[in-house]
């Protein structure tokens, strides 16, 4: 019976958890979007408006904004919680600025809703603001944003090399179970392999051009940005031979064997092939 659980738990485990990276991409696109709020918010600063009321709303919105963006990356920078050294100094002095945004923000946002302001006072304010987020606080988030992609980055290279080391030991096991002939799906794991050591390579790169820029330029943040993106493409075409050799697994088995044949009638083998064919769920296969 344990035989018949280990066989079983070899093929579920094989063709589960391919999408456990998913929740990173997404997460990474949507950071590197953050510089888009700028656009957002350039547009309200824009909006045409005829009274102090309106004007006091409209930046009311632009600072209300400002400090919902600050907080998810006050968020996200808190999230790492083994930094060290430079990288340690770098994450407390980002932080640092952020709170100084945040007293700055807080008093024009008090400013603004207890004084008195002309359509003249509140444009210049308005003004005062913009040139604020332009000059200093723009950048501060490009290289914030910078810092965050890194890091999480490497986080999903971790993930990517454990799950290929997790299909190699499932390969082998298929083999020596003698469940299919792996030599079909020996290709694609070899270049999934080799994509991730680009993805690693690349992630490299990052962290030294990352530790190296005392005061990153646009220029050194949208390479630092480009090393990170081919660095997750590389993960990404990883991922898809890891779809392809699941999609082979259940071919192998379609293919080369029939639930008829003497030796796929063995404890473990009929449930193995009922899981792959979706006629039973992974617990099912198990348990049954």
């Amino acid at each position: 019976m344990r035989n018949h659980y280990k066989v079983i738990k070899i093929a579920a485990t094989f063709l589960a958890g391919v999408l456990t990276l998913v929740p990173f991409f997404i997460n990474a696109q949507s950071l590197a979007k953050a510089e888009n709020k700028e656009e957002v918010l350039e547009g309200i600063s824009e909006i045409k408006v005829e009274t102090v009321d309106d004007r006091k709303a409209a930046l009311l919105t632009i600072i209300d904004l400002t400090l919902l963006e600050i907080q998810d990356l006050e968020n996200k920078l808190n999230a790492f919680k083994d930094l060290e050294g430079r990288y340690l100094d770098m994450r407390s002095s980002f932080l640092t600025q952020l709170e100084n945004y945040t007293d700055y923000l807080n008093s024009i946002k008090e400013l603004l809703t207890s004084s008195e302001f002309t359509l003249e006072s509140i444009q210049k304010l308005a003004q005062e603001l913009k040139d604020w987020r332009e000059n200093e606080y723009a950048a501060t988030v490009k290289n914030i944003v910078n810092f965050i992609l890194s890091f999480q980055n490497q986080a999903i290279l971790k993930i990517a090399d454990a799950r290929l080391g997790k299909i190699s030991l499932d390969l082998k096991r298929f083999k020596a179970a003698k469940l299919l002939e792996t030599g079909t799906l020996e290709p694609f794991l070899v270049k999934a392999g080799e994509n991730l050591k680009k993805a690693g390579l690349l992630n490299d790169e990052t962290m030294i051009l990352l530790s190296t820029s005392t005061t990153p330029t646009i220029d050194s943040v949208k390479t630092v940005q480009e090393l990170v993106w081919q660095s997750l493409n590389e993960v990404k075409l990883a991922y898809k031979l890891f779809f392809q050799m699941s999609a082979e697994v259940k071919k192998l088995l379609k293919i080369g064997y029939k639930p008829s044949d003497p030796g796929m009638k063995t404890i473990g083998y009929q449930q193995i092939i009922k899981y792959l064919n979706n006629e039973l769920t992974k617990e099912e296969a198990i348990n049954d």
